[in-house]
């Protein structure tokens, strides 16, 4: 099984992705803790798809992520490498900041708005900056899968599927819960009940025939 990150929303220019958002989908977060690795990464291959003879050639390229949260606030971050002229600077880590937005308050949503609109001229240039990215990021993809790594999520959707049957095996050993019985006529207590409301069960005309109303007041026979 391979690890194949799919963000609820990303903007690409050659293949390249330049922001990436996620709307919160679990209580611990952990799919924001997982954007902002992503984020990382891209900003590590931003960096090595980068043209050694373009201007500004020891800029780094910049990454945005946006977490949207329960509350409906925007949590930005924008990621890069500093430094990136030096040698293997590639290997460097990558350093951010964060600013949050109330999206629910129209001021600072305007200035979240207004913040990815300017930060897409960003994008653009950096990308223009970029060597050659969408043959060299096939060609790096191949050359991963032929290296054979194990995979990021392999382990743990092998404990979540040994998780499930254990469940499963502890849900069919317990014994199924006593059912209420059905408050019948065929229910002993229940013609004892009647009984002693003053009512008569009456008894089957015969094997074939039953009474529609077996129980009459002050029957007759």
């Amino acid at each position: 099984m391979k690890y194949t990150p799919r963000n609820d929303f990303h903007l690409a220019i050659n293949d390249f992705p330049h922001i990436v958002l996620e709307v919160n989908s679990q209580s611990n977060e952990a799919d924001k803790f997982r954007m902002l690795l992503q984020a990382a990464c891209l900003s590590r291959i931003g960096n090595w798809l980068r043209n050694p003879d373009c201007d500004d050639k020891d800029r780094p390229i910049a990454i945005m992520a946006i977490y949207i949260d329960e509350g409906f606030r925007a949590h930005q971050y924008i990621l890069c490498q500093p430094d990136v002229g030096m040698v293997n600077a590639i290997l460097f880590k990558v350093e951010f900041v964060t600013r949050v937005f109330d999206l629910t308050v129209p001021r600072t949503a305007f200035e979240f708005i207004f913040q990815l609109y300017n930060f897409f001229s960003d994008a653009e240039a950096d990308n223009d900056r970029l060597l050659d990215p969408k043959s060299r990021l096939r060609n790096a993809e191949g050359s991963v899968a032929r290296k054979g790594y194990p995979t990021l999520t392999s382990a743990r959707t092998k404990r979540r599927r040994e998780e499930k049957k254990k469940k499963k095996a502890v849900k069919k050993s317990k014994p199924n819960p006593p059912q209420e019985e059905e408050a019948s006529f065929d229910n002993l207590s229940v013609q004892r009940e009647v009984t002693r409301a003053g009512y008569t069960c009456t008894e089957p005309i015969s094997e074939e025939l039953t009474l529609l109303a077996p129980v009459s007041c002050n029957s007759r026979r």
